[in-house]
Formats: C-alpha cells, sequence, structure tokens
C-alpha cells in the first residue's frame, strides 16, 4: 500500500464521520417514528427498552466520533 498525502487520509475519514453521523441520527429518527406508530399502553412498556437500546447505541456512535476526530487531528498534527 502506497503512502497516501495527509490531506486524502483527512478527507476519507471526515466523509466516514459523516457518514455515520447520519446513519446514526436517521436511525434515532425511524425509531422515533416507530415509536409514534406504535399505541399508547403497548408503547409505555416499550418505551424503556427503547430507552436502553438507544443510550448503548448513542454511547458507541459517539466514542466513534470522538476517535474518528482524535484519529484526524493526529494524521495532521504528525
Amino acid at each position: 500500500m502506497k503512502k497516501y498525502s495527509n490531506t486524502v487520509w483527512t478527507i476519507f475519514l471526515l466523509y466516514v464521520l459523516i457518514l455515520l453521523f447520519s446513519v446514526h441520527s436517521l436511525v434515532i429518527f425511524i425509531a422515533g417514528l416507530a415509536m409514534l406508530s406504535i399505541p399508547v399502553g403497548l408503547r409505555n412498556m416499550l418505551i424503556v427498552d427503547f430507552k436502553n437500546r438507544t443510550k448503548w447505541f448513542n454511547v458507541v456512535m459517539t466514542i466513534v466520533d470522538i476517535l474518528l476526530l482524535a484519529t484526524i487531528i493526529w494524521i495532521n498534527i504528525k
């Protein structure tokens, strides 16, 4: 694998970051819409489970976002 310039890596990682962020937002949005279409009684039972799942999803995605940003900064510093 030949050595790419810092700019190429930065643009690639920014692209991945934006892609992940949009997927992340879309999943939360679709899950929210799905929750709205469920009858109220059932929704109240599911909401706890939904919050737990999205909480972990948010934590994981935030960690991934931070790691990608750190990688971009590190590439540009070195």
